[in-house]
């Protein structure tokens, strides 16, 4: 029976990896990343260990907000059952503490890496160059500088750069 139930989960956990394989989790696509958030169960979330035949993962809206639990083995549950003092919660779960605690915050890590590819993407596209000597650095920010490049200033809109740099030719006339 041990033997039965041994290929069984081989069988399961080659199919994750299959499964897995074909969806390249060793990349996150942004768009992929974002279904994800839009469907899965709010975070943050938090393990509740019920009593020693369970714990369940929520979201904040406790009861509402169920995204998994998770149980000892038969073995286990009836140590707990007698007091004995061999057993503890977490001995033979699935998943490990370690890896439970990541499953809790994966919402939040899945959030924070969207913002961080927001943020990279906003700086791939600077500098912008919109005329002879004046780059746009960033949303607000604009440089400019003179003929050889020695003189430069630096201002909120492209005006006041377009100005300042203006200033500072017929100045020098």
């Amino acid at each position: 029976m041990e033997e039965d139930l041994e290929q069984k989960i081989e069988y399961y956990r080659e199919r994750a990896k299959d499964e897995s394989a074909k969806i390249e989790l060793s990349y996150l696509d942004a768009g992929y990343l974002k279904q994800l958030l839009d469907t899965a169960t709010p975070g943050p979330w938090h393990w509740v260990v019920h009593d020693y035949s369970m714990a369940t993962m929520q979201g904040p809206a406790e009861e509402y907000d169920h995204v998994c639990s998770v149980s000892p083995c038969t073995a286990c549950q009836d140590r707990a059952k007698q007091n004995d003092p061999e057993w503890k919660w977490g001995r033979c779960t699935a998943p490990t503490e370690a890896n439970a605690n990541l499953m809790v915050i994966a919402p939040t890590l899945a959030k924070q890496y969207l913002q961080l590819l927001e943020q990279v993407e906003q700086s791939r596209k600077y500098p912008i160059v919109h005329e002879s000597h004046l780059y746009q650095y960033g949303e607000d920010v604009y440089v400019w500088f003179d003929e050889v490049g020695l003189v430069g200033g630096a201002a909120n809109t492209i005006e006041q750069a377009r100005q300042e740099q203006q200033a500072h030719i017929k100045a020098m006339g």
